[in-house]
């Protein structure tokens, strides 16, 4: 790290970073360095103060006048306090001041700090400088102004979950913080300065582990995707860390490789929310005889190996394909991917088949031939039933080429609610390569009191009763049968929708799985 220090507009000293990844910024504006000083809090005479990070000095100088209190300052290193001693025009800033500088761990033994209640002051562009320090002083720092229960989680945003975990564990007397994705020193910086109890994110995250483990705060995640491919990470086992997926398959997939702390967690519904928001558009006209609500990704394969690819070679692939195709029940292609085929894919396109260290190159070609797999299938599926019915399809905008009833894509909070409920039949199609779990469709229709014809995963008998909740079809030609039958029983469709609802709300909503995580939290005396 380079400093330059630099003339302001106002012709005061600021000061430009030069990192070592070639990033550069100043920590002070270019025009009026001491614009900083209006963003702090205002400076008490009977407060004492630490200050994080020595700058240019102006926030300490700025402490320092208007308190009759101790200041203690704490920095990584002597870098800016050589910098100041020797620069005849900051010099003055902080000499002959009642002022306590402490240099990398020193805080640890500091007696003021120890004994002294204080309040923390701090540049949050010098805290970038070196975060990763500054985190576990923060961390260090505020138990000590803390004497009350932490009740409180770090959630972090998610574009359809978050917000039920986050009205669950409210409802369970957390205080609950949501922030958004930055970059990892931000995040180190914002979750050190709230203290959590734990960490919390929807799928698992290598950059929120990396997080846990430098300021050691408990990490839960919940995967609800597949594939997530950074749980296949040795990041994962860790001692203070518990991991939730919702299919159990890879739930024992990893406990088969050693990792010890993953658990199986179904995924849930919130009927609170989705039955309020249907009451408050009792009033929109909207009727589906059959509906599908689901994005269609356009897979890596077709996108950035197939172009590529010899005729021989995908001839092979299409015939995994289609095998996959005849076998609703098990991921076959699994079994049908060696390391010759990763080999002579990578040789053809220049992709590169890169697994994890849990997880094989042979294993990764199987995920992204099973994503292949899916986007054939639903758009096979979808064309079908829309030559026997009138079928509304909602997702992303792929859809328009392929389905002649596209609705558009449709808000998650606002619309689905109301395309579940209003549907006569809702359609589930679970991929492939999901080989127990069941997705948040399932739970969303069923919230929603809506009924639910979907193929067949094990998770559905485990969950829900067939016949009784929702109805399971076996092939596409049971599909269709159902479908017409459903139609015209409606008395019996409403009355498979009322129980699917009634036992969801009994047995499956976010309460149900957030009181599993923190009973496994309590358990690891994390709470």
């Amino acid at each position: 790290m380079e400093i330059f220090l630099e003339r302001a507009k106002d012709g005061l000293l600021t000061c430009k970073i030069q990192k070592e990844n070639n990033r550069s910024y100043y920590l002070y504006s270019k025009y009026k360095p001491l614009r900083l000083l209006e963003t702090l809090p205002e400076i008490k005479k009977d407060k004492n103060y630490v200050i994080l990070g020595i700058g240019l000095g102006y926030e300490i100088v700025y402490v320092s006048e208007n308190t009759n209190g101790k200041v203690v300052v704490i920095d990584y290193n002597h870098q800016f306090y050589n910098l100041i001693k020797e620069n005849n025009e900051l010099k003055p800033n902080i000499d002959n001041r009642n002022i306590e500088f402490l240099f990398g761990d020193e805080y640890i033994n500091c007696l003021s700090i120890q004994n002294d209640d204080f309040e923390i002051i701090y540049n949050p562009q010098i805290l970038e400088l070196h975060p990763a320090f500054f985190a576990k002083v923060l961390m260090y720092l505020h138990p000590k102004k803390k004497a009350c229960e932490n009740k409180t989680v770090v959630l972090m945003e998610h574009n359809a979950l978050i917000e039920d975990c986050l009205d669950a564990f409210k409802k369970k007397s957390f205080q609950c913080i949501k922030l958004d994705w930055a970059t990892k020193e931000k995040l180190l910086l914002k979750i050190s300065n709230i203290h959590p109890a734990f960490i919390f994110t929807i799928n698992y995250s290598e950059i929120i582990a990396e997080i846990s483990e430098t300021l050691q705060i408990p990490y839960i995640s919940w995967t609800v995707d597949t594939p997530c491919y950074s749980l296949y990470s040795l990041k994962i086992d860790t001692p203070l860390s518990a991991h939730f997926i919702y299919d159990e398959a890879i739930v024992h997939t990893l406990q088969k490789r050693g990792v010890t702390n993953v658990y199986y967690l179904p995924v849930a519904g919130n009927p609170e929310r989705m039955m309020a928001t249907i009451r408050k558009n009792n009033n929109i006209q909207m009727h589906y005889d059959v509906s599908f609500a689901g994005n269609l990704t356009i897979s890596e394969y077709t996108q950035k190996i197939e172009p590529y690819l010899s005729a021989e070679t995908k001839k092979i692939i299409n015939t995994i394909l289609e095998e996959q195709e005849q076998n609703k029940t098990e991921f076959t292609i699994r079994s049908k991917v060696n390391s010759e085929l990763v080999h002579r894919i990578q040789e053809e396109s220049h992709y590169p088949i890169i697994g994890n260290e849990l997880l094989s190159p042979e294993e990764k070609l199987s995920f992204l031939l099973g994503r292949e797999h899916s986007q054939r299938e639903r758009i096979r599926f979808v064309q079908q039933l829309e030559k026997h019915f009138s079928c509304a399809v909602f997702g992303n905008d792929s859809w328009s080429i392929f389905a002649k009833n596209y609705q558009g894509y449709a808000d998650y909070y606002e619309v689905y609610p109301l395309v579940f409920h209003h549907s006569k039949i809702n359609i589930n199609l679970t991929r492939t390569f999901v080989e127990t779990g069941l997705p948040l469709r399932v739970f969303d229709v069923l919230s929603s009191k809506g009924f639910l014809l979907t193929n067949d995963k094990r998770d559905i008998h485990r969950l829900f009763k067939d016949g009784r909740d929702l109805v399971v079809f076996r092939d596409n030609q049971d599909l269709v049968e159902q479908i017409d039958y459903y139609l015209h029983h409606e008395e019996e469709r409403i009355r498979i929708a009322e129980s699917g609802h009634e036992i969801l709300c009994k047995y499956h909503t976010y309460i149900h799985r957030i009181e599993k995580i923190i009973e496994l939290g309590k358990r690891r005396s994390w709470l």
